[in-house]
């Protein structure tokens, strides 16, 4: 149980979330299962939390009606709560199946399972993610992490050089060949919420250096292409 928490939170924190809160639904009305079941399973689902320093609070009556769960709740950049992961236990789904083990004793016991959805819905978070974000997912996840921008037809092959070694190094990158000007090149890159910007111009084709910039806006000036490998293979290490 402490391993499945541990995992969803560092899932949750690669996407940037960091308002978390948890609680603990127990019992409805309609519950298979008894008493005593349910109250071993939901003191163990509380006893994890607390293990691990979660505060929580308990929603009566809200678990499903074949078991307790845990809720994981994130608060978006815009103050909106949304319930995302669960541990969810289930008395209900080895029965159906048929599913036993030998205890240590020798008796056959039914187990009791538990279910854990790390995002919820995989298209409701990314849509949470979107929302939260306005677009600007992160680098390691963006669909096109770079876009190289020459600014004239005098560093195009410069451009397709980089371009061909950063894809070489599994980044997904592309080149802008349009006869745009930079300031067009850039906007359509903004516009279309790529993180970074490689510029190349004459300047950094003489010196073989590149500048990057950011989709905020900010520039580094003079990088060498290992000084931009390098700072990319950083935000790839999940």
């Amino acid at each position: 149980m402490i391993s499945h928490k541990l995992v969803i939170d560092q899932l949750l924190s690669l996407f940037e979330f960091t308002d978390i809160s948890y609680a603990v639904s127990t019992k409805p009305d309609n519950a298979m299962g008894s008493d005593e079941s349910w109250n071993l399973a939901t003191q163990a689902l509380m006893n994890a939390l607390k293990t691990m320093g979660k505060n929580f609070v308990i929603q009566e009556g809200e678990g499903a009606f074949y078991g307790p769960k845990i809720e994981v709740k994130i608060k978006d950049s815009m103050e909106r709560q949304w319930q995302v992961s669960t541990v969810q236990v289930d008395f209900a789904q080895p029965k159906n199946f048929d599913i036993s083990y030998i205890a240590s004793g020798g008796a056959k016991q039914v187990p009791v399972m538990l279910h854990q959805a790390n995002f919820g819905s995989l298209e409701r978070f990314f849509g949470i993610l979107l929302e939260h974000t306005k677009g600007h997912i992160p680098f390691w996840l963006a669909p096109i992490q770079i876009k190289v921008l020459p600014i004239s037809d005098a560093q195009k092959e410069y451009a397709q050089t980089i371009t061909a070694q950063l894809s070489a190094h599994g980044l997904r990158v592309e080149l802008d060949e349009s006869a745009e000007p930079l300031s067009a090149k850039i906007k359509v890159a903004q516009l279309a919420r790529i993180p970074w910007m490689l510029v190349v111009g004459e300047k950094e084709m003489e010196a073989q250096t590149i500048t990057l910039r950011y989709v905020s806006g900010k520039q580094e000036f003079g990088l060498t292409f290992e000084q931009i490998l390098e700072k990319a293979k950083a935000l790839q290490q999940i």
